[in-house]
């Protein structure tokens, strides 16, 4: 660990603690590999150091790795890796333009600005304001599995926001919507060729704006499409936003039959 710490990643030797060294940065708690050993297999190693100061510090060290074979990662939460996966293709874009891009945790920065996600824009209020008395017809796709993640998609016909609010509450109502891990949506009404439009993830970072061109591409207008997931597995990476696009096409093209799109 030492040799790590003080000869690759070039972190003064008076700051590594150690048992001759009670003053050091950084200090490490537990360190241990993953996996089961074989004489093939290079096993990752963990490390939890003793302070956030010492990970920090131990970070920005990094740099002095380019060029050899070791790489060095921070282990985020669940909910933070989703969030910077779903910013990696904006990240490459805006790379590809010539600006100055990072993720810090999980924030995009160009050129020292924060760049909106975009995990949602012009959301449904989600609530019980001022319901219909009547709820639009809601058609649904049929179910998707892969690897313990399932994909259904549902399709209401609106033609305002607040339609479209009790065509979601619909969908949420409905028996098999209890154990939902994530409930994405996105909708789009022309009204007096007034356009109104939004998303939102809901939690499936990044599938709300990858919805709406799949409503738009179909030539359907006036329409909220919602895709359910049931997440009960490994995780299938970007597959999932495949699997829940297809499903939105699925149920969009049963949308067109219904309406003689």
């Amino acid at each position: 660990m030492e040799h790590l710490l003080i000869e690759e990643l070039k972190i003064p030797e008076r700051e590594v603690g150690s048992y001759s060294n009670n003053f050091g940065i950084v200090r490490v708690d537990v360190a241990h590999r993953l996996g089961r050993y074989t004489d093939q297999s290079i096993r990752p190693i963990v490390i939890f150091f003793e302070t956030r100061q010492a990970k920090d510090y131990v970070m920005s060290f990094v740099r002095n790795l380019r060029g050899s074979r070791i790489s060095v990662g921070e282990q985020f939460p669940e909910v933070v890796r989703s969030k910077r996966s779903a910013q990696m293709d904006k990240l490459k874009e805006l790379k590809a333009q010539g600006q100055k891009v990072k993720i810090s945790v999980s924030n995009l920065y160009a050129n020292n600005q924060l760049i909106d996600p975009e995990f949602k824009r012009n959301p449904l209020p989600n609530k019980c304001l001022d319901l219909p008395a009547h709820l639009p017809d809601v058609l649904e796709s049929q179910r998707t599995t892969e690897r313990g993640s399932s994909f259904i998609a549902y399709a209401a016909p609106v033609t305002t926001k607040m339609e479209a609010n009790a065509a979601l509450q619909a969908i949420q109502g409905k028996d098999h919507m209890d154990k939902v891990t994530h409930l994405s949506y996105a909708y789009l009404t022309i009204i007096h060729d007034q356009l109104e439009d939004g998303f939102d993830d809901n939690g499936e970072y990044g599938l709300g704006r990858k919805l709406l061109p799949v409503i738009q591409e179909s030539n359907c207008k006036n329409v909220l499409v919602a895709v359910a997931r049931w997440h009960n597995g490994p995780n299938i990476g970007p597959q999932r936003f495949l699997l829940a696009t297809e499903a939105a096409k699925q149920v969009l093209n049963q949308f067109k039959v219904q309406y003689g799109i």
